[in-house]
């Protein structure tokens, strides 16, 4: 089931929202669907959330992460500069599954520039993420992290947010970051 799904066409800012993806099979069959042909997509939004039958344990996994492999293929990704993830990891045991799932989707969105994570409990920076290079923006907000590790994601990276997160002192990597 797919909670709600909308489309915002203004030049330049084409995204998509998704909500509540508990059954969704494919992304890029729905993208095929729901996209005219030579549509762009700009930005992605997807938020995860529970449903008052599944009520305080949270929701089970996102298809998306469960089976990042249906994301692979999805051409539509080619253009893409911002994702949003709100809510698809609820227990850091299954960061594993976001950076798998992160890595197919970031090598398709070639462009990416931004990238948030909310609410997307790990305890650690997925490696996806470390290795990027095209990143200018990055939010990692209330996501269980207790450090940061450095690398590559750092060199282009102008916007960062590590707000609601268990760091008991400023990361070393953020220290020896060139901006």
């Amino acid at each position: 089931m797919l909670g709600t799904c909308s489309y915002g066409s203004h030049p330049g800012s084409e995204t998509l929202a998704l909500q509540d993806t508990h059954s969704l099979a494919s992304l890029q069959q729905l993208l095929a669907a729901l996209l005219p042909a030579g549509m762009p997509l700009m930005g992605i939004v997807i938020k995860h959330g529970s449903t008052a039958a599944e009520g305080q344990h949270g929701s089970p996994l996102s298809p998306l992460l469960a089976q990042p492999l249906r994301i692979n293929g999805c051409t539509q990704l080619a253009m893409l500069k911002s994702l949003h993830l709100d809510g698809l990891v609820r227990e850091p045991k299954d960061g594993q599954l976001l950076d798998e799932m992160l890595k197919v989707l970031m090598a398709q969105a070639t462009q990416l520039q931004r990238l948030s994570l909310v609410s997307c409990m790990t305890d650690q920076l997925p490696q996806s993420i470390v290795s990027a290079t095209a990143l200018r923006q990055l939010s990692l907000r209330d996501c269980g992290l207790t450090g940061l590790s450095g690398g590559p994601y750092l060199e282009r990276l102008e916007h960062l947010s590590i707000r609601g997160n268990s760091f008991v002192e400023l990361p070393q990597a953020l220290t020896q970051a060139s901006r």
